[in-house]
């Protein structure tokens, strides 16, 4: 990492090699992805050890004998916890269902403004 800035320093004062330096800087680029993907996925896994022990033991405390709603609240918190490791699904683009988003409905010959959208090809 120490190199880069005796890199940009060399660039800068024109005493450059530009195809070894840029080549240079896009490899350390490319070593600095790989390190961030690397720790992304570490992290993930840790969070989702840690939902995963969280739910157990949520689990685990509704068994020591409490009320039916103690379990039925430790059973809908343990199934959110683990909902949690799976992420979010992708919202539904905000597309028009009836002209696909283009605005126009009818035939070919004969296009007219769709009348669910009002021709934006958006959802109401």
């Amino acid at each position: 990492m120490s190199e880069v800035p005796e890199i940009i320093e060399d660039f800068l004062k024109g005493n450059n090699d530009a195809g070894g330096t840029i080549a240079s800087l896009e490899e350390k680029a490319k070593q600095l992805v790989a390190q961030i993907e690397i720790l992304e996925d570490a992290r993930d896994i840790a969070y989702n050890a840690a939902l995963e022990w969280a739910a157990t033991w949520i689990v685990g405390a509704q068994l020591s004998g409490h009320g039916v709603e103690v379990q039925r609240y430790a059973n809908t918190m343990a199934m959110s916890i683990r909902a949690a490791k799976r992420g979010l699904t992708q919202r539904a683009p905000d597309v028009c269902p009836e002209c696909a988003g283009s605005g126009k409905t009818g035939s070919i010959g004969l296009p007219r403004e769709c009348p669910y959208c009002d021709g934006t090809g958006k959802r109401r």
